[in-house]
């Protein structure tokens, strides 16, 4: 009688596990929901990140152009500053010919004289 009670109570331990683990793990269908699941997150994951990559391509794009307008607009101002700095070094350059010419001419009475005709004749 002992090893019978042993053994229906091995029998319903046994039966006792095997249910735990039919219930611990999931069932085949809804297995197939979670992979399925994962799946399509992982679809829709992949479309917002080349989204996301698209439209980060086009801000690059547009700082790009941008800093280009700038890098230019930069470039032109320059530019015009250094024309400015050519002109105004010509002008002196070409008057201190011009007074050095007169110093050798004339005396130093003269030489203020010629500089005030140039100074009048530009002005008016």
């Amino acid at each position: 009688m002992v090893t019978t009670a042993t053994a229906q109570a091995a029998v319903a331990t046994a039966q006792a596990a095997v249910e735990v683990m039919r219930l611990a793990s999931p069932s085949k269908i809804a297995r197939k929901y979670y992979n399925a699941a994962v799946v399509i997150q992982t679809a829709f994951r992949g479309y917002l990140a080349r989204r996301a990559l698209r439209a980060l391509k086009g801000i690059v794009k547009i700082q790009a152009l941008v800093r280009g307008h700038n890098v230019r607009k930069q470039a032109k101002m320059t530019l015009r500053c250094i024309e400015s700095l050519v002109r105004v070094q010509t002008r002196v350059r070409d008057q201190r010919r011009r007074l050095s010419y007169e110093g050798n001419k004339e005396s130093n009475f003269g030489v203020s004289n010629s500089l005030r005709e140039i100074h009048v004749s530009r002005v008016g």
